[in-house]
């Protein structure tokens, strides 16, 4: 995809490098492989509609995870999971409402991850 990245400058980024994007108002930060960060003007909204949704979730309101990068989870309490993801030094937020269609879309890539 491409990011533009600052006035009248953009960089290409694969897909397959984008772990998570990280809503912060109207901009994005997004993490990369390799602990990369870009910080870039777009809405989480406008990510949702670029990127596959195969391959990407909304699992908080502020942030798109690549499942291929999903490691494994932690149910912190009755209302909300912590998901581990590769290359994210701390697990992501995610609300219990959208575990069905979350593992739904995990078993879709083949991937199986632990507790």
């Amino acid at each position: 995809v491409q990011t533009k990245t600052g006035p009248g400058t953009a960089r290409f980024v694969r897909i397959s490098d984008l772990v998570a994007i990280t809503s912060q108002d109207n901009y994005s930060q997004l993490t990369l492989v390799l602990d990369e960060r870009l910080f870039v003007r777009q809405t989480l909204s406008s990510w949702e509609a670029r990127l596959p949704p195969a391959q990407f979730m909304r699992v908080h309101r502020s942030t798109v995870l690549n499942l291929n990068f999903v490691q494994g989870f932690e149910h912190e309490d009755a209302e909300v999971s912590l998901v581990r993801v590769q290359h994210l030094s701390e697990p992501v937020r995610m609300r219990r409402r959208h575990w069905p269609e979350f593992t739904a879309r995990l078993d879709a890539l083949g991937l199986k991850i632990e507790g």
